[in-house]
């Protein structure tokens, strides 16, 4: 149970009779509101708080629990209707009748979750502050996809919060090469985890290494799912613009600075011929080229 009480949202429950009933799998927690948040028309706010959810806790195991979760708290909501149908009266034609509508709303969800997914793999391609996670973020929220950033993880293998600063320089500590191998075998992992619960998989980092690339494109063929990259862009000028601005309100896990963008330029692999026929280019000067991108996606691969 949730309840907005001064602005602030209070999560409550009422299973003081049983101590046992109290532990519970989180992600089971998680996919009840996720399974509400959709059935009242909200799914993305759903696929917000599922994303939310697992970039907190790093959970990308417990997806493969997910549609079991999904499908099991339909079904619950599906029988408290239907009791609630039981427990009145005929001559209530009105109350039963939203039940009844209620409880086959419920169960067509609970059908829905039972299908097999048409999931992608997808990864951005781009330098710092060309906009990616912005981007994948309206990916996630329109398209139902699940995101899984480098910065993120990256920190979470050092053991280190999202928002913590490392203090780490061009190379070295946790942007060491070894740091960084790591770091994308993580996102290779979690990503199959989700592909094989059924969802895409956006795996948002800058790709700037062919051999990045390719180790995520050798999934996608190994899971026999569909394979595309965002190249995201914009002008050094607009990129340097954005990092020192991000740097300043200090609300994002990215620690990279213009010297890092610098860097960037100088030794990133540009993208071959062969991977160009898999890419979609945004270039996010334009006010409209996340719309475009949305557009992109759900015409190649269904809305």
């Amino acid at each position: 149970n949730m309840v907005l009480d001064n602005e602030e949202i209070v999560i409550f429950d009422g299973i003081d009779f049983n101590p046992d009933l109290r532990w519970i799998d989180v992600m089971s927690e998680v996919a009840f509101c996720t399974m509400d948040l959709t059935d009242r028309k909200r799914p993305d706010l759903a696929r917000r708080l599922l994303n939310a959810y697992l970039e907190q806790s790093g959970d990308y195991v417990g997806v493969d629990l997910l549609p079991f979760y999904l499908t099991y708290r339909s079904l619950v909501r599906a029988k408290v209707a239907h009791l609630g149908w039981q427990q009145h009266e005929e001559e209530e034609h009105e109350l039963r009748q939203s039940l009844t509508h209620q409880r086959q709303e419920y169960l067509d969800l609970a059908t829905q979750y039972t299908k097999p997914g048409s999931p992608e793999l997808l990864i951005t391609h781009g330098l710092s502050g060309s906009g990616k996670s912005v981007g994948t973020q309206r990916v996630v929220e329109e398209l139902g996809a699940i995101r899984v950033r480098s910065d993120v993880e990256r920190k979470r293998l050092a053991g280190l919060q999202a928002m913590d600063n490392s203090h780490s320089s061009i190379q070295s500590d946790l942007y060491s090469s070894t740091s960084t191998e790591a770091t994308y075998h993580r996102l290779a992992q979690a990503a199959e985890h989700i592909i094989r619960a059924g969802f895409t998989a956006i795996l948002d980092a800058t790709f700037l290494k062919a051999e990045q690339r390719t180790m995520m494109r050798n999934l996608a063929e190994r899971l026999q799912v569909p394979f595309r990259i965002l190249d995201f862009q914009a002008s050094d000028e607009q990129l340097r613009e954005r990092i020192t601005r991000r740097l300043a309100e200090g609300a994002d896990p990215s620690e990279a600075n213009v010297e890092v963008l610098e860097y960037q330029i100088q030794n990133r692999e540009p993208l071959t011929a062969d991977e160009l026929t898999t890419t979609i280019l945004v270039n996010t000067e334009e006010v409209d080229s996340v719309d475009q991108l949305i557009a992109n996606l759900k015409c190649e691969f269904g809305d």
